[in-house]
This record gives structure tokens, C-alpha cells and sequence, in this order.
């Protein structure tokens, strides 16, 4: 997939609102809109995201993600005499600014937590994450859940906050599209795509009974 195909196909799966994108990226989400955050989960199906660390790709699949709508971004991240100081637009501006698909991240407490952009100043939160083989099978045991607070450094972010630090690249995995979060503002190239590709399969296919 070249980097011009990259682009589109981020920006035809995240330009929606996030009220039909979420139910096609993750098992379980939640809206947070200006009244407060929804008390039951809504279900959907959940896309495998990659993550490229240091030991090389591990497969996850979206378990929960959190939709703040536009409302809320807006009334929550309001501009801030800080963010005047030094010349900056408030947060949900900065959002509302970004491409569909793009990733910013903010701090929460000791953590980084990174947002998707989708339409305004909607954005989605990563909230958990469950490790699966590469043939997108969840794996047993608790250990294989990813809370939000340790996917950032997973990839290798740490205190960092703002635009350009990760991105998401979609590829095919079994005929579907999955995306891979990687630390980086260069695009994907269609070589470390083939790559990945050849990672993924370079394990026996698993025979019919």
C-alpha cells in the first residue's frame, strides 16, 4: 500500500463520527458527552491494531475504546491562561485541527495517553486492548490485557505530549483492515509494510482437522 493509499484509507475509516467508527473498531465503547459518560457499554467488533515495539510487532485486538464527543472536548479542554502564556491554542482546538486518523497525545497524571481525531473535535481514547496470536485469536491470561496507561510506553512513548510523536498505518491482516501504531510522524513505507507482512505469516499455517 503506497503512502498516498495510507493516507486515504486512514481518512476514509476515522472521517466519520465517531459514533459509527467506534462500533467498527472496538468490542466495547463508550460515549462521554456533555452530560457525563454513558453507564453501559455499547458493543461492536473490534480491529486488530498493531504495535511495533522494540522486540518487533505484537497483535492486539481493540477491546474498549471511549468516545469524547465534540461537546465535551470543547467544554473539558477549554482554552487556558498556560496555554495563552505560551502561545497555544487550547486543546480541543489543537484536536479539532488534526487530520482524521491522526494521533495526539496528552498527559494524565504520570501517563501518556494517546487520542485518535475523527471529525471536530471528537476524538477516541484507547482504553484496553487484548493480545491476540497472528491469526487474530485473543491469547489466555489476564496478562495479555493492555490498559490504557501502558500502551504509550509500550511503543515508546513516555512523557511526551502533542502531534507528530505516533501514527497509525493501515495494512491488510486476513483480508480486513487493522492498523499498526507506530512512534514516528514519517509515513509507513510500502517496503516495511512487505515486512510486516512476511513477519505475520512466517509462522506454519494451521492445519484442518
Amino acid at each position: 500500500m503506497s503512502v498516498e493509499s495510507q493516507a486515504e484509507e486512514r481518512r476514509k475509516f476515522y472521517g466519520r463520527p465517531g459514533e459509527q467508527v467506534c462500533p467498527d473498531f472496538a468490542n466495547h465503547w463508550v460515549k462521554h458527552g456533555i452530560n457525563g459518560r454513558e453507564k453501559e457499554s455499547n458493543v461492536g467488533e473490534g480491529r486488530i491494531l498493531a504495535l511495533d515495539v522494540q522486540s518487533g510487532l505484537r497483535y492486539y485486538v481493540v477491546e474498549s475504546v471511549i468516545l469524547y464527543s465534540d461537546e465535551y472536548t470543547r467544554h473539558a479542554w477549554p482554552q487556558t491562561p498556560q496555554r495563552i502564556k505560551r502561545n497555544e491554542p487550547s486543546r480541543s482546538e489543537e484536536i479539532k485541527h488534526l487530520e482524521s486518523g491522526e494521533i495526539i497525545c496528552y498527559p494524565f497524571y504520570a501517563h501518556t495517553i494517546p487520542y485518535i481525531h475523527t471529525l471536530g473535535a471528537e476524538n477516541i481514547q484507547l482504553d484496553a486492548l487484548i493480545e491476540c496470536d497472528n491469526f487474530g485469536t485473543p491469547l489466555p491470561g489476564n496478562e495479555t490485557l493492555l490498559t490504557a496507561s501502558k500502551i504509550a510506553p509500550l511503543v515508546g512513548l513516555t512523557k511526551e505530549r502533542g502531534r507528530n510523536l505516533a501514527q497509525l498505518t493501515p495494512f491488510d491482516f486476513r483480508g480486513n483492515v487493522a492498523f499498526l501504531l507506530a512512534v514516528g510522524s514519517a509515513p509507513i513505507t510500502e517496503e516495511r509494510l512487505r515486512r510486516f507482512g512476511e513477519e505475520m505469516f512466517g509462522n506454519i499455517e494451521p492445519v484442518d482437522e
